[in-house]
Parts: structure tokens; sequence; C-alpha cells
């Protein structure tokens, strides 16, 4: 399976893909709980694109998996992301814990079909 990242060339890209997932995830959460994360999981998958780090899908989905108690923002810059993607996770990791969890699985549900062949195939 190809990497989805590697089809995001610009911000704009990575927001309709995280948009488009968010919505069509097995286990959608509540229309506000998507578009509430839809800014942050746009970043993510940015980040994770050729454009910035190329990490790819994996790393999205590691650092989203990890992140209950972990900076969005730091795991970004750590990975060498550019400032102003990574700038767009602060909010995330301002939020109270029990929200950010709210989004943490949220983003996770998203990205966890993406990671497994047998359940889609990108070219």
């Amino acid at each position: 399976m190809t990497d989805p990242t590697n089809l995001i060339d610009s911000p704009q890209r990575a927001a309709v893909m995280a948009h488009a997932w968010l919505r069509l995830a097995p286990q959608s959460a509540p229309l506000f709980w998507q578009s509430a994360t839809e800014p942050f999981l746009a970043a993510l998958l940015f980040a994770a694109c050729p454009q910035d780090t190329g990490l790819g899908i994996e790393w999205v989905y590691e650092v989203v998996s990890a992140s209950g108690g972990r900076s969005l923002y730091e795991a970004a810059v750590a990975a060498g992301s550019d400032g102003a993607v990574a700038a767009v996770l602060r909010g995330f990791d301002q939020m109270e814990v029990h929200r950010r969890l709210g989004f943490v699985d949220t983003m996770r549900h998203a990205v966890h079909p993406w990671l497994n062949p047998a359940v889609v195939q990108v070219s």
C-alpha cells in the first residue's frame, strides 16, 4: 500500500485529507469532535508528508497513540517539521487532559484504517 501522506503536497491537501478521514472513520466521532480535531490532524499529516519531514503515516499514528501525555508540538519539532506547521499543534498541547484524550481518540480512529492494507488500497 502506498503511504497516503505521499499524496500531500500542501497544507490545503492535508486539510482536505484530514476532513475526509475524520468523516469516513469506521468509528466516527460526533461532528463536533471531527471539526475540532481537523486542524490538528491536518498539521500532523502535513508534518509527515514528503514536503516536510517525510516520516509517513506510521509516524502520525505513533505520535497520536503516544500523545495522551506527550506534546504534539514537541514531537513535530523533534521530527524536524517546519515551525509554522508544528505551531498549529501548540493549541492541542494547551488543552485540558480529558479533552485532549477525546481529540487523540478521534485522530486514532481516523488514521488507523490507513495502516491496514486489507482495508484500504491507495495508489
